[in-house]
């Protein structure tokens, strides 16, 4: 039996159900640690759900920095940026089944003060995997990740807003932890095992 390749992902923030199924369907997860940080990418947003449909939340950057690798961008805290992603996160989904059981463990991470960005995409991404019981250890190799992560075929799941909208695809994965909670893992494996047929097809 061949072994699935290895594929260099890119530290996204909170990434979306579709990065975790490309990182599922690699023996290993190895991170790019980029010696030239790419802008403008989810490596400092996120996409979240609403009763209003999708939208968007950036961590603002010290921009002087961003020119450097991705280890050395620094966030910048000249705004309220962690109580306003906060107080996103609880509007969207303080209502959602599971708020409550995992809420506070981003949140204490969120109101961390973190100076490097990657410092916070890497405590984010430690606490998404111990809340999906995910035990896969991840490196970190210096070269340049993937520049986008693939789009899946999602399956379908509860949604909160789901009475008010349609399904929302490609959040992060935040929204199948809220929503699905101890499910979440099943609905990664559902959409791992597609892709994976889709691969060999």
């Amino acid at each position: 039996m061949v072994s699935p390749p290895s594929n260099v992902l890119p530290l996204y923030l909170a990434p979306s159900v579709d990065w975790f199924v490309e990182a599922m369907k690699s023996k290993d997860l190895i991170l790019g640690d980029e010696q030239q940080f790419v802008r403008q990418t989810y490596r400092n947003r996120l996409e979240y759900g609403t009763f209003q449909g999708t939208k968007t939340f950036s961590i603002p950057l010290i921009q002087s920095t961003t020119s450097h690798g991705y280890k050395e961008v620094l966030i910048s805290y000249d705004t309220h940026w962690q109580r306003q992603l906060v107080n996103a996160l609880r509007t969207a989904y303080g209502k959602s089944p599971f708020f409550e059981y995992y809420g506070y463990r981003f949140e204490a991470i969120i109101l961390g003060k973190h100076n490097q960005l990657w410092a916070l995409n890497v405590d984010l991404l430690n606490e998404i995997m111990n809340c999906l019981k995910i035990d896969t250890a991840f490196s970190i190799q210096q070269s340049k990740a993937i520049d986008s992560v693939i789009n899946h075929q999602v399956v379908n799941y509860y949604q909160v807003f789901n009475e008010t909208t349609e399904f929302q695809p490609h959040l992060t994965v935040l929204d199948l932890i809220y929503n699905e909670g101890p499910d979440a893992i099943h609905v990664l494996n559902k959409m791992t095992d597609a892709a994976k047929s889709e691969r060999i097809n």
